[in-house]
């Protein structure tokens, strides 16, 4: 990586690390949490492209694994069958905006989360759907996302442990899973982040395109290694029915 690359790295992890409004929260706010359990969310898919999500979610259900898939509408719209398939296996879906922008304006914030619903909601025949749950993308949690939030009675997914997975290679698997069990470890469990979708935003008006398979084939094999490992750790893997839909202080 060159130096500038660096640097932009090292701004993103202080930034969503240290200052307010993000949902990046340390783990030990979250007395909820059970000791030693672990939620997985994956995020920006459905991904069609070399069969990730589908491989993906053929791992949680061998590994008897339930999850939170934050999805991105437009993704959605390229794979329905794949959200059908995660609401059947009793995963949580989570509404990632339709096309992964941060508007500024509350109008067309509630315009993204509205159109993610709307494509949820038609790849299984509901047209009335709306998620209970929220991750603004990039994790910011800005005035308006917190508007539209409120205004729609949606809760906001957290995340304790951001590994910027998305700027690894298949080669970086391996240091993907001893990063997230030391961690594990060290926290007691956690809310676990890893992106089986990848999206490139375009600098002018941050819509995304859906990049089908880019460097995200190799995470089925990767989180099927990373759940073994924690379990091998004593670390076990909650629903999030039981992570998140319980009682909070």
């Amino acid at each position: 990586m060159g130096g500038t690359f660096r640097l932009v790295v090292l701004m993103a992890f202080f930034s969503v690390t240290f200052f307010p409004g993000t949902i990046w929260v340390r783990r030990t706010s979250l007395t909820w949490l059970p000791a030693d359990v672990v939620l997985l969310t994956f995020d920006d898919g459905p991904n069609a492209g070399a069969r990730t999500t589908g491989r993906l979610l053929d791992v949680l259900e061998r590994q008897r694994v339930t999850a939170a898939f934050c999805l991105v509408g437009r993704a959605v719209e390229q794979a329905p069958g794949m959200v059908r398939r995660m609401r059947d296996s009793g995963h949580l879906l989570v509404n990632h905006t339709y096309s992964h922008r941060l508007e500024r304006q509350a109008r067309a914030m509630e315009q993204e989360i509205c159109r993610c619903d709307e494509a949820i909601g038609r790849a299984f025949g509901n047209p009335g759907y709306r998620s209970r749950w929220f991750r603004p993308p990039g994790g910011w949690l800005t005035g308006a996302v917190e508007t539209c939030t409120a205004a729609r009675g949606l809760q906001i997914l957290p995340v304790t442990y951001f590994a910027f997975d998305t700027l690894y290679s298949g080669r970086g698997s391996r240091r993907l899973v001893e990063t997230h069990v030391r961690i594990a470890k060290k926290d007691r469990g956690g809310i676990f982040v890893v992106h089986d979708g990848a999206v490139r935003v375009r600098p002018r008006n941050r819509a995304c395109d859906v990049l089908e398979g880019k460097n995200r084939a190799w995470i089925p094999e990767a989180i099927e290694e990373m759940i073994r490992c924690l379990r091998g750790e004593g670390i076990r893997f909650g629903a999030p029915e039981e992570v998140l839909l319980g009682p909070k202080p």
